[in-house]
């Protein structure tokens, strides 16, 4: 029986230093990409995963960002919210704007394991790991976000797509990655003006989420989640959308 405490297998290291150097990397077979580790690590620890190298992309600026151009609620002239793939957790749960324009999304982002594995996983990582209790997923789901996938291309240079979150996991522990692809950020669209959360709703408000989890216990994986995303005029609702995890 494998012990869950060490890694019981040789596997080579790598650090790139730039964006081009980690896709390079990545086009070998048996190599698998880290940030957080949270997930992978467990997989390797079990014996559930033997990958012959690890390329870590947690210390890659580049892909460590939150950009939210201040014009985050407003729907008709914002660029909405990007977050990179190697942008830690506890950075979407301590950011205001966020938790004001996005709540589904950062009340989803707070109840993710403890805070020792906040300060670690990334939500590209969670969406990667394509398990059925990814509690990021069902967020982006109702936002509307988009992947964004990026390789090298066989000129050297770097091909990118985007694939709308809810077509990325296409079976648990399955995505639509192929080889040599990285995911390198998420991209969700701006909300409607005067977008809030689940308290102090007005009726002159015109959008608000919440995602809910039940679980067995305090840090267990979720048994079901479900996030809602509305947008009303007054008090018409024009637009709902549902995602359950």
């Amino acid at each position: 029986m494998s012990n869950s405490r060490v890694l019981s297998h040789d596997f080579d290291y790598f650090e790139p230093a730039t964006l081009e150097n980690a896709l390079d990397l990545i086009k070998k077979n048996g190599r698998r990409i880290i940030a957080g580790g949270s997930d992978l690590l467990v997989q390797m620890k079990t014996g559930n995963l033997e990958p012959q190298a690890l390329v870590n992309i947690l210390g890659l600026k580049e892909l460590d960002f939150i950009s939210l151009d201040g014009k985050g609620n407003d729907k008709e002239n914002g660029k909405g919210l990007e977050i990179g793939a190697a942008t830690q957790l506890y950075k979407i749960e301590v950011n205001n704007q966020i938790q004001r324009n996005y709540t589904a999304l950062f009340e989803a982002v707070k109840c993710i394991g403890s805070t020792q594995i906040r300060n670690m996983a990334t939500m590209a990582g969670n969406i990667c790991n394509a398990s059925p209790g990814a509690d990021t997923l069902p967020p982006l789901i109702v936002f509307g976000a988009e992947v964004v996938i990026r390789r090298l291309t066989g000129q050297g240079g770097i091909a990118e797509r985007r694939v709308a979150a809810v077509d990325f996991c296409t079976a648990p522990g399955s995505t639509v990655l192929a080889g040599g692809e990285l995911v390198t950020a998420i991209v969700i669209p701006p909300v409607s003006q005067g977008a809030t959360g689940t308290t102090g709703a007005t009726v002159s408000q015109a959008s608000g989420s919440a995602f809910k989890r039940l679980s067995r216990v305090t840090l267990d994986l979720a048994k079901i989640s479900c996030a809602l995303y509305l947008e009303r005029q007054g008090e018409l609702c024009t637009a709902v959308r549902i995602a359950i995890g």
